[in-house]
């Protein structure tokens, strides 16, 4: 069992900062350089909330950077589930379950009302980030996925790699392919294979 615990002050508000993407922005900058954590205000932080994320792998059950977007917790643990969290409470908004494990890293993209993800190594799917709901779906018919997606210009950019029939990760002959995708339809815009033909 893995555990999301979310760190607050003592009574004090601040300004809260989004975290849009694995590395908090398409910069990938992994800060936020206006936060009022700092050496000097550790011993002002205790536990705000926290919840437990069932079940168990080689990495525990969770191998994700959660996407913080408003008032929402997105994240995805390494049984393919995706779990919505009440930012301010700790509360369970909604989850979805698919009981699928991976051996990640895997993990959520979230934007305009969408949440994206790999249900399982070869399919990527959308859902409605305000009720878990499910949009649409893509399967991947060669290689399979094992990366967060990113989301950019309202495209869904995800990445296979070398996966064989059996499930051996990079065996032999396998391809790796980077896929973009419209993120409202799930109609493919464009794929690029990144291994020379």
């Amino acid at each position: 069992t893995s555990t999301c615990r979310s760190m607050g002050d003592r009574g004090n508000e601040y300004p809260r900062q989004d975290w849009h993407a694995p590395g908090r922005d398409l910069d990938n900058s992994r800060a936020v350089v206006d936060s009022p954590i700092a050496r000097s205000s550790i011993d002002q932080l205790e536990e705000a909330w926290r919840v437990s994320i069932p079940g168990s792998s080689t990495f525990g059950n969770i191998a994700t950077t959660p996407i913080i977007v408003d008032d929402t917790v997105y994240l995805q643990d390494l049984s393919s589930n995706v779990t919505a969290i009440d930012l301010a409470s700790g509360e369970l908004r909604w989850k979805h379950e698919y009981d699928e494990p991976q051996i990640g890293p895997n993990g959520v993209a979230v934007t305009d009302g969408r949440v994206f993800f790999a249900s399982d190594p070869h399919t990527l799917v959308a859902l409605r980030a305000d009720s878990g709901e499910e949009l649409w779906t893509h399967t991947f018919t060669q290689g399979g996925v094992g990366m967060q997606p990113q989301v950019a210009e309202g495209l869904v950019l995800i990445s296979t790699i070398p996966i064989d029939s059996e499930g051996v990760y990079y065996a032999g002959g396998e391809e790796g392919v980077l896929y973009a995708f419209d993120a409202a339809s799930g109609e493919e815009v464009w794929h690029f294979n990144t291994v020379k033909s």
